[in-house]
């Protein structure tokens, strides 16, 4: 046994009274003062829409349009096999479009906006799947007019929005002189136009309004409607294919733009992003327009642009033509901040001159110099490189912490971590190498509170004494050298480090030394 269910299916379009329909269809597709106040009203109001990017008005326009009676009265035409019928209505669609073009055109002149915006730019791309709205739409719009308990108006809301846009469109792009504004809307109307009266002779049939003997008219109205259709949606596939990459693309590039600035700078955004996928200079890449948003003390250099455009050519296949529109953002700061800048600016420039005052040869990898927010003491940590042969001591820190401290007034706490810079030398540098820290150890046993700074070593040759060809070879080195106040440096001590040199490394050594005095001040 079945369960009998309370619902049951209904097929409602048995019902049909023809002669209503054919009455219906007749009255509303007269041109008279009625038609022509609704046909000009609602292409004003669809046109005035569209330069005002403004969606609501649009469906005003479309709401009183009466494009679709023509149509209703084509299809009608053919299911019927009255030729007399399809004259007629393509008589007063041919009206209809020259009045609607002609207002669009005209109001668009006299129009103070005269911009393209999203809304005329989304009814200048047809696709293939305009082609489904539209049949769906004149399906919809064929039954409510078979259907008495249907609403007229659903007719007019569905085949209005496939038709007074488009046609408004194709005049405003005219007006603007502008060919692919023009075409485009033209042939989503021609293409909605067709798939409608398509739709409209099937639903007739479908409901039983046509002419029951056999007809050479209506066969052939209804192959060369359907052939129509087929070479209409043709090119739409291919722009249907066009558009889903060049979707799929935007999305693509927009994400690879994105993650690539946030590694230049998490302060980098991107504003906007246009492509075009047939370039001006070469028909197989792609024209990428980027606007982005850059704070004034970055910048976006030449290598960085590169490794983009190489990433974006990964990721889509094709050649990218780049341009970057930089935008320069000001970031408003307090007086708080204008302040710490100004300390960490002071900061950084007394600890570089200090810093090569100490030894040239420095050069700083990293300096970080942030405030504890607790303490109020600036914390200044610094990576300098330096050769092996160059030794930084305790007292040279605390000397250049207190320097920094008193040119600013602050507190200030000093961090520096040393890396040796290492380079492959030839033996001969090696050589010196060693003596340098043969040199330095030497000075360092005889003195033990002097602080080393630089050293240098310079060589030239000397003839022997005895065999003029025979040449040996003279070592200066130059130290410059701090010692405590009241020390002094006795020749004999310099006398035995010359001797254990000269017996190590069998050449002539002569110390050349700059010696100050270090000044210790207590508070």
């Amino acid at each position: 046994m079945f369960l009998k269910l309370p619902l049951a299916f209904t097929n409602d379009t048995r019902d049909v009274d023809e002669v209503e329909v054919i009455h219906k269809v007749q009255t509303n597709n007269q041109f008279s003062f009625s038609f022509l106040v609704l046909l000009i009203g609602s292409s004003i109001v669809c046109t005035l829409g569209l330069l005002l990017n403004t969606p609501a008005v649009i469906i005003g326009g479309m709401l009183i349009s009466p494009l679709m009676w023509p149509l209703v009265k084509i299809s009608l035409g053919i299911s019927y096999s009255r030729p007399n019928y399809v004259k007629q209505a393509v008589t007063l669609l041919l009206v209809a479009i020259a009045i609607t073009f002609f207002s669009a055109f005209a109001i668009t002149l006299i129009s103070p906006i005269k911009g393209i915006n999203y809304e005329i730019l989304a009814r200048t791309n047809p696709t293939l799947l305009d082609i489904f709205v539209a049949l769906v739409a004149g399906g919809v719009a064929a039954l409510a007019i078979v259907q008495s308990k249907i609403s007229d108006s659903l007719a007019g809301v569905a085949i209005a929005t496939s038709l007074m846009p488009p046609l408004c469109v194709s005049g405003i792009g005219l007006a603007l002189f502008s060919s692919a504004t023009f075409l485009g809307g033209l042939m989503l109307f021609f293409a909605n136009v067709i798939s409608i009266i398509f739709i409209s002779v099937l639903m007739f049939y479908l409901v039983g309004i046509k002419r029951t003997s056999n007809s050479q008219f209506q066969r052939n109205g209804l192959i060369i409607v359907s052939i129509t259709l087929i070479i209409t949606a043709l090119p739409l596939i291919l722009l249907l294919k066009n558009y889903t990459f060049k979707s799929e693309a935007y999305q693509t590039t927009r994400q690879v733009l994105e993650q690539r600035f946030a590694k230049i700078s998490p302060a980098i955004s991107l504003d906007s992003v246009s492509m075009s996928l047939k370039s001006k200079t070469d028909p197989d890449a792609i024209d990428i327009e980027a606007e982005v948003l850059v704070p004034e003390d970055i910048a976006i250099d030449y290598q960085q642009k590169e490794a983009i455009i190489d990433q974006l050519k990964s990721a889509l296949g094709r050649n990218i033509n780049l341009n970057l529109r930089i935008q320069h953002t000001i970031a408003l700061v307090s007086q708080e901040d204008l302040e710490t800048g100004s300390v960490k600016t002071q900061l950084t420039k007394i600890f570089q001159t200090q810093l090569s005052k100490l030894n040239a040869s420095l050069t700083i990898d990293s300096l970080s110099i942030i405030q504890d927010s607790d303490t109020g003491v600036w914390v200044a940590a610094a990576v300098i490189r330096a050769d092996p042969s160059i030794q930084i001591t305790e007292n040279q820190r605390s000397e250049l912490e207190q320097i920094l401290a008193n040119q600013t007034k602050q507190a200030v706490e000093l961090d520096l971590e040393i890396i040796s810079r290492i380079k492959l030398k030839s033996q001969p540098d090696l050589e010196q190498d060693q003596i340098k820290q043969d040199i330095q150890k030497g000075i360092i046993a005889l003195f033990p509170n002097a602080d080393i700074g630089s050293l240098a070593l310079t060589s030239q040759s000397l003839e022997s004494a005895s065999d003029s060809e025979v040449k040996q070879e003279l070592l200066t080195a130059t130290l410059d050298i701090k010692i405590p106040k009241g020390s002094t440096i006795k020749r004999e001590s310099l006398d035995q480090l010359k001797d254990s040199l000269e017996a190590k490394y069998q050449k002539i050594f002569r110390l050349k030394l700059n010696v100050t005095e270090k000044n210790t001040y207590l508070f």
